[in-house]
C-alpha cells in the first residue's frame, strides 16, 4: 500500500513538473506558446487519466 501510494505521489510530481514546464514556455513566442499548449493539454490528459486509475 505504501508503495502505491509513493508511485502515485512521484507520478503527480512528475505530471505537475511537465505542467509548469510547458507554461513556462507558454509565453515566448507565438510558435512555442502553441507548442506549450499541446505539451500542457498532454500533461492535463495524462493527469486525468491517472487520477481515473487510482479511483478504480
Amino acid at each position: 500500500m505504501q508503495r502505491q501510494l509513493l508511485a502515485c505521489l512521484k507520478d503527480k510530481d512528475e505530471l505537475q513538473h511537465r505542467i509548469n514546464a510547458a507554461e513556462a514556455v507558454r509565453g515566448s513566442e507565438p510558435c512555442e506558446s502553441e507548442q506549450a499548449s499541446v505539451l500542457i493539454r498532454a500533461a492535463f490528459e495524462d493527469k486525468q487519466q491517472h487520477e481515473q486509475e487510482r479511483v478504480a
